[in-house]
């Protein structure tokens, strides 16, 4: 197996970033109104958003790391979730999604697919 590919960032979708954070928000949420476990679930949230916009902005990956880091220590923090999203909105090319383009390419092959098995 080639590791090297495994630490590689995955593929940016600015689409998935925005809905792992406006979760994570509605999470945070939650937990402050009596479900503490949800505080972690929120945390996760933040991890993916992280990951998915590595290829795109490393500092902006970087800054969610320190909005997780500090919800994290502090059980109270409310990250600045529609801030985070305005700015994943506001990088250069962010237009298409790339899942959007795979379920458009995935429902092509369907289709092709099916009508050959008739």
């Amino acid at each position: 197996m080639d590791r090297s590919s495994m630490n590689a960032p995955r593929q940016s979708c600015p689409d998935c970033v925005r809905k792992h954070l406006a979760q994570a928000c509605a999470l945070c949420q939650e937990a402050l109104q009596g479900y503490p476990e949800h505080r972690w679930l929120a945390i996760g949230h933040l991890a993916e958003a992280e990951a998915e916009i590595e290829g795109m902005s490393p500092a902006l990956a970087e800054r969610f790391r320190n909005e997780r880091k500090a919800l994290e220590e502090d059980q109270t923090y409310q990250p600045p979730f529609v801030a985070l999203i305005a700015e994943v909105t506001s990088l250069n090319g962010v237009t298409a999604c790339a899942c959007q383009q795979r379920e458009d390419i995935v429902d092509r092959v369907a289709t092709v697919f099916l009508m050959g098995c008739r």
